[in-house]
């Protein structure tokens, strides 16, 4: 959930989205090292937009997400285009 509200926090054409996702943002908190390894085991999801979120949240976490490689490595032979662009 943390990319698509930030990206809405940063570009809504409304106020009260933007506001309501960068409020959303804070609680929830940006991902980090010690998220990689439940993300890593969410990129096996049947749907590939949820695939595509969690590897951009793994993008987001870096180098921290090191364990995450062999799945990000896998993800790359993934069917869907949006899972490949992280």
């Amino acid at each position: 959930a943390y990319p698509a509200l930030f990206h809405v926090s940063r570009n809504d054409p409304e106020n009260k989205p933007r506001q309501a996702a960068l409020l959303a943002v804070d609680r929830v908190g940006a991902p980090g090292p010690g998220d990689a390894a439940l993300l890593s085991a969410m990129l096996k999801a049947p749907q590939a937009s949820f695939r595509a979120s969690v590897a951009q949240a793994l993008h987001m976490v870096g180098p921290g997400a090191a364990e995450a490689r062999k799945a990000l490595a896998d993800g790359l032979e993934d069917a869907d285009s949006r899972v490949k662009v992280f």
